[in-house]
């Protein structure tokens, strides 16, 4: 007995194998056993991937040094859009590119090689100002004014703070003033504390920026309280006083000195951001737990905590637990995410003040990779790397829940290295994750999207391979994917290519279906060679050629010319029909197949029973030739004159919309049937639903 058997939508994406036995379930018809090279449009039709553009800008700072792994971040100021890339070297290891001009700036890069190569090197941006940070450098700002870029060290005006030694109870403390110290007092002149001999406690440098604080004057009930400013020797520093002492001696158990939080022998801070308009520093190697919070406004640099609402902030989240704060981030409130859990401020007070608490919610744990903000969640990587979870408000609105948005496509999911929310979208309303795993090296591998819209019920991973390997190439090297940035509406990712594993920044492009291409304008037809010495990238491999390229992502257009070998030198030979613009690029399959095919029938689920797919519908919008279990779908779509309906002659075919039924379908009886859609050739194509006529 024949039955039909539909996927109207794919918004479920990808699944695992290990849910191919779920036939039971809604999702079941509503997902695919492989999207590979497509991505699910918000109503649920997949669409063939974007394209990208080597944008022509080496990265020779890093390249000329030999850096295998990369860390690249956005930074917009005003109307100017910069990549921030760091390599994992000293010398010209941060590039910053603006992207109207192609201009690159370098500067010395302060972190570590392993800090870029585990990719902890984190960001925050506030006006023109970037700031970069990582436990293994003091912190970096970036500033963009009056057309120049500069870049420094980050400096404190009162730096963080933090009681490291408290084993000086037998020590004694004596200053040389108790009044306080006038304004335009030079730092060498300002009074000495002098500590008598110890040996559990001595000054070092680290308590320049530091603090003292002893007993006030009996007749009032004010702590004295002083900032150390010159380091003197092992017994003896400056101090400049803000509040006056009682005592010019004190013993150890009348005094509270600390050092700066963050130094060259402590280490320095392992996550920055920007909330309600404080600056925040956390974890490090000394103080994992803790977060430091800049007064509010000002210059972002003072960090000494006071009593007044606006006045800096310090707390260390005490869970009882070996937490390392791994990232925070600014959401509906300030989200913390340690190695162990994940913690948040009040949700309902969205005022950061000395009072603040900030409480576990939700105990999973995450790596360092990350998180970022998309469809109202919070995504981030589940210690462990194999999962992604969406951190959310939770239905009281008073705290946060975690939910796994990966539990249907774990195998999609291998120990992610880089994340990007990609929502001002040209192509389409989409809200995209664009995610990298470290599948392939530490350095990356695969790329995975993930489209949610959860006013569609749409939570859908789909796989992503670019070029791989081709019989004809000279040498055999599959590429894979280092970083992703999303900026603005575009966005950028950094590739490894070719033999010689080389490195390249490429643009996403909606409007070509091929990987890492060039352009050549050609003004003469006929059999040429076509030379690209320095795409470097597509040398010794077969590519694709292109002309007759739309310019509208939303309904892409072009002509295939054909696949080609291109010489060890970038050379190729091509019959050219017409003269234009002509794309070279490297080409990658896409695959959509269906679930089993299975339908339940009276005598039971015939998942496991011997049938066969006798034909098949498919209904596409906006699309070239594609083939259905190796048959090819002869798309009919020869430019038109419009309402007229006339066929223009040596006019470009045009992209189109239909149902195609197949005819009968060679496959056999077997257990497991599945319907598959292949799109070969780099042109584009949106399936809406597929319907199979099975017979069991």
């Amino acid at each position: 007995m024949a039955y039909i058997v539909s996927n109207h939508d794919f918004t479920h994406g990808e699944i695992d194998k290990t849910l191919f036995a779920r036939s039971d379930l809604t999702f079941y018809n509503k997902a695919a056993a492989k999207l590979e090279n497509w991505v699910v449009l918000p109503g649920g039709a997949a669409k063939t991937r974007f394209g990208t553009e080597n944008i022509g800008i080496s990265l020779p700072a890093i390249d000329i040094h030999g850096a295998d792994h990369f860390q690249m971040f956005s930074w917009k100021t005003g109307d100017k859009h910069f990549l921030v890339i760091l390599g994992n070297v000293s010398v010209d290891g941060i590039s910053v590119i603006d992207i109207a001009t192609s201009n690159v700036t370098t500067f010395t890069n302060p972190f570590s090689a392993a800090s870029v190569e585990s990719k902890l090197v984190k960001s925050a941006q506030q006006q023109n100002e970037l700031i970069l940070a990582s436990e293994s450098a003091q912190p970096f700002q970036l500033t963009y004014l009056s057309g120049n870029i500069t870049g420094a060290s980050f400096t404190f005006k009162n730096p963080p703070v933090y009681l490291y030694n408290n084993t000086y109870d037998d020590v004694t403390f004596t200053l040389s003033a108790i009044t306080i110290t006038p304004p335009s007092t030079a730092d060498n002149a300002c009074p000495t504390l002098t500590i008598s001999a110890s040996s559990t406690f001595e000054f070092t440098a680290n308590f320049v920026g530091g603090t003292y604080s002893a007993l006030g004057p009996t007749t009032s009930v004010q702590i004295g309280t002083a900032t150390i400013v010159q380091f003197v020797s092992a017994t003896q520093v400056r101090v400049r006083i803000h509040t006056a002492f009682g005592e010019l001696a004190n013993i150890g158990t009348q005094v509270v000195i600390k050092e700066t939080a963050y130094n060259s022998t402590r280490g320095w801070p392992a996550c920055v951001t920007f909330y309600e308009n404080r600056l925040i520093f956390a974890g490090g190697s000394s103080v994992p737990q803790s977060i430091f919070m800049s007064a509010i406004g000002d210059d972002y640099r003072d960090f000494l905590p006071g009593p007044l609402d606006d006045d800096p902030i310090q707390f260390t989240i005490a869970s009882g637990e070996s937490d390392n704060i791994v990232n925070i981030v600014s959401g509906r409130s300030l989200q913390v995410f340690t190695n162990s859990g994940e913690s948040a401020s009040p949700i309902w007070n969205d005022t950061l003040t000395p009072g603040i608490s900030i409480r576990k919610q939700t105990s999973n744990g995450s790596t360092s990779t990350t998180p970022v903000i998309l469809d109202s969640s919070t995504l981030y990587v589940k210690r462990g790397g194999r999962a992604i979870m969406a951190f959310n408000c939770a239905a009281d609105g008073q705290s946060y829940n975690s939910t796994d948005v990966s539990v249907m496509s774990t195998h999609l999911i291998n120990n992610p290295v880089d994340m990007s929310a990609y929502t001002i979208n040209n192509a389409y309303d989409s809200n995209l994750l664009l995610l990298i795993n470290a599948d392939r090296n530490t350095n990356g591998g695969s790329l995975v999207t993930y489209q949610t819209l959860s006013e569609q019920n749409v939570s859908a991973w789909a796989s992503t391979k670019t070029y791989e390997g081709k019989t004809t190439d000279l040498n055999s090297f599959d590429d894979y994917w280092n970083n992703v940035c999303v900026l603005e509406d575009d966005v950028y990712f950094i590739t490894t290519r070719g033999s010689s594993s080389q490195h390249y920044l490429e643009k996403m492009d909606w409007t070509v279906c091929m990987d890492s291409y060039e352009t050549k304008t050609i003004n003469s037809t006929g059999v040429q060679t076509l030379s690209f010495p320095n795409s470097t990238q597509l040398h010794g491999r077969t590519v694709q050629v292109l002309t007759d390229v739309g310019n509208s992502s939303k309904r892409p257009k072009a002509t295939f010319i054909g696949n080609f070998q291109m010489s060890a030198t970038g050379d190729i030979v091509i019959d050219i029909p017409k003269t234009g613009k002509y794309y070279i690029g490297l080409g990658h399959e896409n695959i959509l197949k269906l679930m089993p095919a299975h339908i339940m029938a009276e005598t039971g689920d015939t998942l496991y029973t011997k049938k066969t797919i006798s034909k098949v519908y498919v209904h596409y919008v906006d699309s070239y030739s594609f083939k259905i279990n190796d048959v090819s779908v002869p798309v009919e779509n020869f430019a038109s004159s419009g309402s007229s309906g006339g066929i223009i002659l040596d006019q470009p075919a045009e992209p189109d919309d239909g149902i195609f039924m197949t005819s009968t379908i060679k496959g056999g009886w077997t257990r497991i049937s599945y319907a598959e859609i292949k799109m070969e050739y780099p042109l584009p194509c949106t399936i809406l639903g597929i319907s199979v006529v099975l017979t069991a």
